[in-house]
Protein backbone atom coordinates (compact mmCIF):
# COMPACT_ATOMS: atom_id res chain seq x y z
CA UNK A 1 0.00 0.00 0.00
CA UNK A 2 0.94 3.34 -0.59
CA UNK A 3 1.58 6.20 1.21
CA UNK A 4 -1.74 8.16 -0.24
CA UNK A 5 -3.67 5.30 0.03
CA UNK A 6 -2.49 4.57 3.62
CA UNK A 7 -3.37 8.06 5.12
CA UNK A 8 -7.15 8.33 3.26
CA UNK A 9 -7.75 4.76 4.51
CA UNK A 10 -6.94 6.06 7.79
CA UNK A 11 -9.07 8.82 7.90
CA UNK A 12 -11.69 7.01 6.88
CA UNK A 13 -11.75 4.25 9.20
CA UNK A 14 -11.78 7.25 11.90
CA UNK A 15 -14.19 9.00 10.45
CA UNK A 16 -16.12 10.08 13.41
CA UNK A 17 -13.26 11.22 15.63
CA UNK A 18 -12.47 14.55 15.76
CA UNK A 19 -9.12 15.51 13.73
CA UNK A 20 -8.17 19.07 14.54
CA UNK A 21 -9.46 21.44 16.87
CA UNK A 22 -8.17 25.27 15.13
CA UNK A 23 -8.91 28.28 16.31
CA UNK A 24 -11.88 26.72 18.22
CA UNK A 25 -13.42 25.38 15.02
CA UNK A 26 -13.78 21.78 15.56
CA UNK A 27 -13.16 19.54 12.12
CA UNK A 28 -13.60 15.72 11.99
CA UNK A 29 -12.24 13.35 9.65
CA UNK A 30 -15.07 12.79 8.03
CA UNK A 31 -14.84 16.30 7.07
CA UNK A 32 -10.57 16.37 6.74
CA UNK A 33 -11.47 13.35 3.89
CA UNK A 34 -14.40 14.93 1.96
CA UNK A 35 -12.37 18.10 1.55
CA UNK A 36 -9.12 15.85 0.43
CA UNK A 37 -11.12 14.06 -2.01
CA UNK A 38 -13.06 17.06 -3.87
CA UNK A 39 -9.75 19.32 -3.53
CA UNK A 40 -7.84 16.39 -5.42
CA UNK A 41 -10.90 15.98 -8.34
CA UNK A 42 -10.45 19.74 -8.62
CA UNK A 43 -6.93 19.16 -8.71
CA UNK A 44 -7.30 16.82 -11.58
CA UNK A 45 -9.62 19.50 -13.70
CA UNK A 46 -6.99 21.43 -13.99
CA UNK A 47 -4.64 20.40 -16.43
CA UNK A 48 -2.10 23.25 -15.87
CA UNK A 49 -1.43 21.73 -12.92
CA UNK A 50 2.66 20.82 -12.41
CA UNK A 51 4.49 17.62 -11.56
CA UNK A 52 5.61 19.90 -8.67
CA UNK A 53 4.44 22.65 -6.64
CA UNK A 54 5.35 25.02 -4.07
CA UNK A 55 2.97 24.98 -1.57
CA UNK A 56 3.01 27.78 1.05
CA UNK A 57 2.35 27.51 4.83
CA UNK A 58 -1.68 28.73 5.58
CA UNK A 59 -3.70 27.69 8.46
CA UNK A 60 -3.19 23.94 9.53
CA UNK A 61 -6.46 22.73 7.79
CA UNK A 62 -5.94 24.28 4.59
CA UNK A 63 -2.43 23.81 4.68
CA UNK A 64 -2.75 19.58 5.30
CA UNK A 65 -5.83 19.14 3.19
CA UNK A 66 -3.53 20.58 -0.29
CA UNK A 67 -0.86 18.86 0.53
CA UNK A 68 -2.65 15.55 0.81
CA UNK A 69 -4.53 16.15 -2.06
CA UNK A 70 -1.45 17.28 -4.25
CA UNK A 71 0.29 14.27 -3.26
CA UNK A 72 -2.61 11.99 -3.73
CA UNK A 73 -2.57 13.17 -7.38
CA UNK A 74 0.91 12.11 -8.04
CA UNK A 75 2.06 15.79 -7.28
CA UNK A 76 5.02 16.48 -5.68
CA UNK A 77 5.36 19.59 -3.05
CA UNK A 78 7.78 21.76 -1.27
CA UNK A 79 6.72 23.03 1.90
CA UNK A 80 7.49 26.84 2.16
CA UNK A 81 6.97 29.24 5.24
CA UNK A 82 4.45 32.11 5.05
CA UNK A 83 7.32 34.79 4.10
CA UNK A 84 8.69 32.55 0.86
CA UNK A 85 8.48 35.03 -2.13
CA UNK A 86 8.59 32.51 -4.78
CA UNK A 87 5.70 31.52 -6.69
CA UNK A 88 3.17 29.06 -5.06
CA UNK A 89 0.24 26.84 -6.10
CA UNK A 90 -2.75 28.82 -6.72
CA UNK A 91 -4.73 29.28 -4.09
CA UNK A 92 -8.60 30.36 -5.51
CA UNK A 93 -9.36 26.64 -5.93
CA UNK A 94 -8.90 26.28 -2.11
CA UNK A 95 -11.40 29.55 -1.38
CA UNK A 96 -13.90 26.93 -3.04
CA UNK A 97 -13.19 24.13 -0.99
CA UNK A 98 -12.64 26.12 2.10
CA UNK A 99 -16.65 27.44 1.48
CA UNK A 100 -17.56 23.94 0.38
CA UNK A 101 -20.81 22.97 2.37
CA UNK A 102 -20.04 19.11 3.89
CA UNK A 103 -22.64 16.87 3.13
CA UNK A 104 -21.48 13.43 1.78
CA UNK A 105 -22.94 10.64 4.14
CA UNK A 106 -20.65 7.52 4.93
CA UNK A 107 -22.11 5.39 1.82
CA UNK A 108 -20.77 8.32 -0.13
CA UNK A 109 -17.88 9.30 0.98
CA UNK A 110 -16.55 5.84 1.30
CA UNK A 111 -17.60 5.40 -2.65
CA UNK A 112 -15.84 9.04 -2.96
CA UNK A 113 -12.83 7.14 -1.45
CA UNK A 114 -13.03 4.33 -3.77
CA UNK A 115 -13.12 6.15 -6.81
CA UNK A 116 -10.29 8.22 -5.72
CA UNK A 117 -8.01 4.75 -4.91
CA UNK A 118 -8.92 2.99 -8.12
CA UNK A 119 -8.36 5.70 -10.79
CA UNK A 120 -4.46 6.46 -9.19
CA UNK A 121 -2.04 4.61 -11.81
CA UNK A 122 0.82 5.92 -10.07
CA UNK A 123 2.32 7.15 -6.93
CA UNK A 124 6.01 8.39 -6.46
CA UNK A 125 5.02 12.06 -5.32
CA UNK A 126 7.81 13.63 -2.77
CA UNK A 127 7.70 15.85 -0.27
CA UNK A 128 10.35 18.49 0.33
CA UNK A 129 11.15 21.20 3.14
CA UNK A 130 13.79 23.97 3.74
CA UNK A 131 16.14 24.86 5.38
CA UNK A 132 16.28 28.26 6.99
CA UNK A 133 18.99 29.48 4.08
CA UNK A 134 21.34 30.76 6.31
CA UNK A 135 24.38 28.38 5.28
CA UNK A 136 24.13 29.21 1.54
CA UNK A 137 22.14 32.61 0.77
CA UNK A 138 19.61 30.46 -0.02
CA UNK A 139 17.51 27.65 1.51
CA UNK A 140 18.50 24.51 1.42
CA UNK A 141 15.73 21.86 0.17
CA UNK A 142 15.51 18.83 1.30
CA UNK A 143 13.63 15.82 -0.81
CA UNK A 144 11.93 13.26 1.56
CA UNK A 145 10.37 9.88 -0.12
CA UNK A 146 6.38 8.21 0.58
CA UNK A 147 8.73 5.34 1.54
CA UNK A 148 10.71 7.84 4.28
CA UNK A 149 7.90 9.39 5.44
CA UNK A 150 5.99 6.32 6.33
CA UNK A 151 8.41 4.71 7.62
CA UNK A 152 8.90 7.57 9.97
CA UNK A 153 5.67 8.50 11.37
CA UNK A 154 5.27 4.86 12.29
CA UNK A 155 8.28 3.95 14.02
CA UNK A 156 7.96 7.67 15.96
CA UNK A 157 4.74 6.90 16.84
CA UNK A 158 4.99 3.55 18.06
CA UNK A 159 7.64 4.79 20.33
CA UNK A 160 5.09 7.89 21.87
CA UNK A 161 2.31 5.64 21.62
CA UNK A 162 0.35 7.77 20.46
CA UNK A 163 -3.51 6.64 19.91
CA UNK A 164 -7.51 7.37 19.14
CA UNK A 165 -7.06 8.82 22.89
CA UNK A 166 -4.20 10.68 22.22
CA UNK A 167 -4.72 14.92 21.85
CA UNK A 168 -1.67 16.44 20.56
CA UNK A 169 -1.02 20.37 20.85
CA UNK A 170 0.91 21.76 18.57
CA UNK A 171 2.27 24.97 18.01
CA UNK A 172 4.95 25.27 15.87
CA UNK A 173 4.81 26.23 12.15
CA UNK A 174 4.20 23.26 9.39
CA UNK A 175 6.94 24.13 7.37
CA UNK A 176 8.91 22.91 10.26
CA UNK A 177 8.74 19.46 9.98
CA UNK A 178 7.75 17.92 13.04
CA UNK A 179 4.85 19.55 13.19
CA UNK A 180 3.88 18.33 9.84
CA UNK A 181 4.60 15.13 11.21
CA UNK A 182 2.46 15.30 14.66
CA UNK A 183 -0.46 15.47 12.26
CA UNK A 184 0.77 12.69 10.26
CA UNK A 185 1.20 10.40 12.86
CA UNK A 186 -2.51 11.61 14.55
CA UNK A 187 -3.77 10.36 11.18
CA UNK A 188 -1.93 7.00 11.67
CA UNK A 189 -3.34 6.36 15.24
CA UNK A 190 -6.95 8.33 15.02
CA UNK A 191 -5.65 10.80 17.58
CA UNK A 192 -6.59 14.71 18.02
CA UNK A 193 -4.24 17.44 16.95
CA UNK A 194 -5.20 21.19 18.97
CA UNK A 195 -3.14 23.40 16.73
CA UNK A 196 -2.46 27.44 18.55
CA UNK A 197 0.17 29.08 16.29
CA UNK A 198 2.84 30.20 18.41
CA UNK A 199 3.70 33.20 16.40
CA UNK A 200 0.48 35.12 17.36
CA UNK A 201 0.43 34.57 21.42
CA UNK A 202 2.66 31.83 22.47
CA UNK A 203 0.83 32.54 26.04
CA UNK A 204 -2.69 31.56 23.95
CA UNK A 205 -1.85 28.45 22.73
CA UNK A 206 -1.00 27.33 26.48
CA UNK A 207 -4.30 28.46 27.36
CA UNK A 208 -5.94 26.39 24.41
CA UNK A 209 -3.81 23.49 25.17
CA UNK A 210 -5.19 23.28 28.99
CA UNK A 211 -8.85 24.19 27.71
CA UNK A 212 -9.25 20.86 25.31
CA UNK A 213 -6.59 19.09 27.74
CA UNK A 214 -4.05 18.04 25.64
CA UNK A 215 -2.43 15.01 27.04
CA UNK A 216 1.00 15.27 24.52
CA UNK A 217 2.56 18.84 23.61
CA UNK A 218 4.89 18.87 21.03
CA UNK A 219 7.55 21.83 21.86
CA UNK A 220 11.22 23.45 21.49
CA UNK A 221 13.28 23.95 24.02
CA UNK A 222 12.48 27.81 23.79
CA UNK A 223 8.96 27.44 24.02
CA UNK A 224 9.07 24.95 27.05
CA UNK A 225 10.70 27.83 28.62
CA UNK A 226 7.89 30.25 28.15
CA UNK A 227 5.64 27.55 29.32
CA UNK A 228 7.42 27.15 32.50
CA UNK A 229 7.52 31.12 33.26
CA UNK A 230 3.67 30.90 32.44
CA UNK A 231 3.46 28.18 35.10
CA UNK A 232 5.25 30.03 37.84
CA UNK A 233 2.90 33.36 37.63
CA UNK A 234 -0.38 30.96 37.16
CA UNK A 235 -0.01 27.20 38.32
CA UNK A 236 -3.72 26.41 37.69
CA UNK A 237 -4.78 24.61 34.56
CA UNK A 238 -4.67 21.23 33.39
CA UNK A 239 -0.50 19.95 32.11
CA UNK A 240 -0.09 17.53 30.03
CA UNK A 241 1.19 13.99 30.57
CA UNK A 242 3.74 14.25 27.81
CA UNK A 243 5.74 16.94 26.45
CA UNK A 244 8.14 15.84 23.69
CA UNK A 245 10.55 18.05 22.52
CA UNK A 246 13.29 18.69 19.47
CA UNK A 247 14.58 21.63 17.44
CA UNK A 248 17.43 21.98 19.70
CA UNK A 249 19.36 21.64 22.70
CA UNK A 250 17.83 21.30 26.12
CA UNK A 251 19.39 23.13 29.49
CA UNK A 252 19.80 21.32 32.25
CA UNK A 253 18.46 23.81 34.21
CA UNK A 254 15.65 24.02 32.22
CA UNK A 255 14.47 19.48 32.69
CA UNK A 256 15.50 20.72 36.63
CA UNK A 257 11.88 23.06 36.55
CA UNK A 258 10.30 21.38 34.77
CA UNK A 259 10.68 18.65 37.29
CA UNK A 260 9.96 21.25 39.94
CA UNK A 261 7.04 23.14 37.99
CA UNK A 262 5.14 20.30 36.14
CA UNK A 263 6.03 17.15 38.11
CA UNK A 264 3.27 15.01 36.78
CA UNK A 265 4.29 16.16 33.30
CA UNK A 266 6.87 13.52 31.31
CA UNK A 267 9.45 15.18 29.43
CA UNK A 268 10.34 13.02 26.33
CA UNK A 269 13.88 14.02 24.92
CA UNK A 270 14.97 13.35 21.27
CA UNK A 271 17.21 14.19 18.75
CA UNK A 272 17.10 14.83 15.41
CA UNK A 273 17.66 16.63 11.79
CA UNK A 274 15.68 17.22 8.98
CA UNK A 275 17.89 14.75 7.11
CA UNK A 276 16.47 11.60 9.05
CA UNK A 277 13.71 12.98 11.05
CA UNK A 278 14.15 11.67 14.23
CA UNK A 279 17.72 9.32 14.98
CA UNK A 280 16.54 8.90 18.65
CA UNK A 281 13.77 9.46 21.07
CA UNK A 282 13.64 8.38 25.00
CA UNK A 283 11.35 5.88 25.41
CA UNK A 284 7.75 7.53 27.51
CA UNK A 285 8.60 5.07 30.72
CA UNK A 286 11.79 6.64 31.27
CA UNK A 287 12.29 9.22 33.54
CA UNK A 288 14.48 11.67 31.77
CA UNK A 289 17.68 12.38 34.51
CA UNK A 290 20.37 14.33 32.02
CA UNK A 291 19.38 17.06 29.54
CA UNK A 292 21.42 15.78 26.97
CA UNK A 293 20.43 11.82 27.20
CA UNK A 294 18.23 11.95 24.26
CA UNK A 295 16.92 7.78 24.38
CA UNK A 296 17.25 4.98 21.79
CA UNK A 297 17.22 4.92 18.17
CA UNK A 298 13.97 4.87 16.86
CA UNK A 299 12.65 1.13 15.72
CA UNK A 300 13.74 -0.28 12.85
CA UNK A 301 16.88 1.78 12.59
CA UNK A 302 20.43 2.32 13.66
CA UNK A 303 22.61 4.45 15.07
CA UNK A 304 26.25 4.16 14.67
CA UNK A 305 29.53 6.30 15.78
CA UNK A 306 32.74 7.15 13.61
CA UNK A 307 35.79 7.83 16.06
CA UNK A 308 38.71 10.29 15.65
CA UNK A 309 40.41 7.18 13.95
CA UNK A 310 37.70 6.86 11.26
CA UNK A 311 36.42 3.50 12.99
CA UNK A 312 32.97 2.89 12.66
CA UNK A 313 31.44 1.94 16.13
CA UNK A 314 28.43 0.61 18.12
CA UNK A 315 29.55 2.30 21.38
CA UNK A 316 31.73 5.33 22.25
CA UNK A 317 31.92 8.71 21.46
CA UNK A 318 32.03 10.33 17.72
CA UNK A 319 30.06 11.37 14.91
CA UNK A 320 26.73 9.82 14.85
CA UNK A 321 25.88 8.26 11.61
CA UNK A 322 21.97 6.98 11.16
CA UNK A 323 21.09 4.31 8.93
CA UNK A 324 18.01 2.93 7.87
CA UNK A 325 14.64 3.85 6.09
CA UNK A 326 14.28 7.01 7.94
CA UNK A 327 17.41 8.81 5.61
CA UNK A 328 15.72 10.98 2.95
CA UNK A 329 16.45 11.02 -0.43
CA UNK A 330 18.79 13.88 -0.20
CA UNK A 331 19.11 17.32 -1.28
CA UNK A 332 18.00 19.13 -4.40
CA UNK A 333 21.62 20.84 -4.79
CA UNK A 334 24.11 20.49 -1.97
CA UNK A 335 23.21 20.75 1.82
CA UNK A 336 25.83 19.98 5.04
CA UNK A 337 25.20 16.20 5.74
CA UNK A 338 26.81 13.42 3.67
CA UNK A 339 24.39 10.64 2.15
CA UNK A 340 25.41 6.95 1.29
CA UNK A 341 24.86 3.44 1.13
CA UNK A 342 25.37 0.98 2.92
CA UNK A 343 24.44 -3.08 2.64
CA UNK A 344 21.69 -1.35 0.99
CA UNK A 345 20.49 1.02 3.62
CA UNK A 346 20.31 4.33 3.60
CA UNK A 347 23.30 6.02 5.85
CA UNK A 348 23.92 9.73 7.14
CA UNK A 349 26.67 11.46 8.42
CA UNK A 350 25.01 13.92 10.47
CA UNK A 351 28.52 15.76 12.20
CA UNK A 352 26.82 16.03 14.88
CA UNK A 353 29.39 14.33 17.89
CA UNK A 354 27.20 11.91 20.44
CA UNK A 355 28.07 9.43 22.67
CA UNK A 356 26.52 5.49 22.77
CA UNK A 357 26.77 3.42 25.86
CA UNK A 358 26.52 -0.57 26.40
CA UNK A 359 23.04 -0.66 26.42
CA UNK A 360 22.35 1.70 23.27
CA UNK A 361 21.53 4.89 25.51
CA UNK A 362 22.77 8.26 22.77
CA UNK A 363 23.57 11.36 24.93
CA UNK A 364 23.97 13.77 22.43
CA UNK A 365 27.47 15.94 23.06
CA UNK A 366 27.50 18.84 20.79
CA UNK A 367 27.68 20.11 17.05
CA UNK A 368 31.25 19.58 14.81
CA UNK A 369 30.53 22.34 12.53
CA UNK A 370 29.71 26.17 12.95
CA UNK A 371 26.02 25.76 13.15
CA UNK A 372 23.51 27.13 15.53
CA UNK A 373 20.03 25.43 15.99
CA UNK A 374 17.92 28.13 17.36
CA UNK A 375 14.39 27.31 17.42
CA UNK A 376 14.51 24.31 15.00
CA UNK A 377 16.39 26.62 12.34
CA UNK A 378 19.96 26.22 11.48
CA UNK A 379 21.70 29.41 11.59
CA UNK A 380 25.67 29.64 10.13
CA UNK A 381 27.55 31.18 12.77
CA UNK A 382 29.53 32.50 10.05
CA UNK A 383 27.46 33.86 7.25
CA UNK A 384 25.77 36.04 10.88
CA UNK A 385 29.28 37.31 11.56
CA UNK A 386 29.82 38.32 7.71
CA UNK A 387 26.59 39.91 7.90
CA UNK A 388 26.96 41.89 11.56
CA UNK A 389 30.36 42.97 10.61
CA UNK A 390 28.95 45.19 7.62
CA UNK A 391 28.07 47.26 10.31
CA UNK A 392 30.28 46.73 13.18
CA UNK A 393 33.68 45.40 11.87
CA UNK A 394 34.77 45.30 15.41
CA UNK A 395 32.70 41.89 16.14
CA UNK A 396 34.89 39.07 16.11
CA UNK A 397 32.82 35.72 17.20
CA UNK A 398 29.43 34.35 17.53
CA UNK A 399 28.24 30.92 19.15
CA UNK A 400 25.92 29.49 20.76
CA UNK A 401 26.13 28.51 24.32
CA UNK A 402 24.30 27.88 27.98
CA UNK A 403 21.14 28.12 25.50
CA UNK A 404 22.73 31.84 24.79
CA UNK A 405 23.53 33.64 21.76
CA UNK A 406 26.97 34.57 22.71
CA UNK A 407 28.15 37.86 20.85
CA UNK A 408 32.13 38.83 21.30
CA UNK A 409 33.81 42.36 20.31
CA UNK A 410 37.51 43.73 19.69
CA UNK A 411 35.99 46.78 21.60
CA UNK A 412 32.85 48.11 23.42
CA UNK A 413 30.26 48.38 21.01
CA UNK A 414 26.26 49.71 21.18
CA UNK A 415 24.77 46.66 23.04
CA UNK A 416 20.96 47.05 21.86
CA UNK A 417 22.11 48.10 18.23
CA UNK A 418 23.77 44.96 17.74
CA UNK A 419 20.86 42.90 19.29
CA UNK A 420 18.79 44.61 17.33
CA UNK A 421 20.53 43.92 13.49
CA UNK A 422 21.18 40.11 14.91
CA UNK A 423 17.11 39.84 15.52
CA UNK A 424 16.31 41.46 12.56
CA UNK A 425 18.49 39.51 10.47
CA UNK A 426 17.02 35.87 12.48
CA UNK A 427 13.78 37.34 11.57
CA UNK A 428 14.38 37.65 7.99
CA UNK A 429 15.45 33.84 7.79
CA UNK A 430 12.65 33.05 10.04
CA UNK A 431 14.32 31.54 12.92
CA UNK A 432 12.41 33.49 15.77
CA UNK A 433 14.72 34.38 18.55
CA UNK A 434 13.62 32.99 22.09
CA UNK A 435 17.35 32.77 23.62
CA UNK A 436 18.82 35.66 25.04
CA UNK A 437 21.64 37.98 23.39
CA UNK A 438 24.26 38.47 24.96
CA UNK A 439 27.54 40.96 24.62
CA UNK A 440 30.86 40.49 25.67
CA UNK A 441 34.30 41.71 24.99
CA UNK A 442 36.80 38.79 23.97
CA UNK A 443 39.81 40.30 26.25
CA UNK A 444 37.42 40.00 29.51
CA UNK A 445 36.60 36.04 28.34
CA UNK A 446 38.58 32.83 29.13
CA UNK A 447 36.78 30.77 26.76
CA UNK A 448 38.58 28.14 24.45
CA UNK A 449 38.30 29.05 20.68
CA UNK A 450 37.41 32.45 21.49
Amino acid sequence: MNLPDYLLMNIYRHRENTFLIENDRVITYHELLESILIYAKTIRENTSTEKKVFLRESTAFSTLVRLLALLNNNVSVALVHRGWEGTTVDDDYWQSIENYKHQASSMELQKMLTEEIMNRKQSNSTLSFHSSGTTSDKPTEMTVSQDNIFFSMTSISATLKYNNKSRIGVTTPLSFDYSLYQFLMAIASGGSVIYSDFRLKAHRSFDVFSRYDCNYIALIPGLLKQYLNLRKLNASGKTPLYITLTGEFLEQLTLEQCHQLIPETHIITMYGITECKRVSITPPEICVIESNCVGLAIPGTCVLIKDKDERILRSGAGECIARGAHVINGYASGGPCQFTEHEGQRQLNTTDIIHIDNNGFITFLRRSNEIIKINGKRIDSKTVKRFIQQTYPDINDISSRDNKIIITSRNDLPAESIKEVLKKYFYEHHAIVLREIVLRKKENLNLKGM
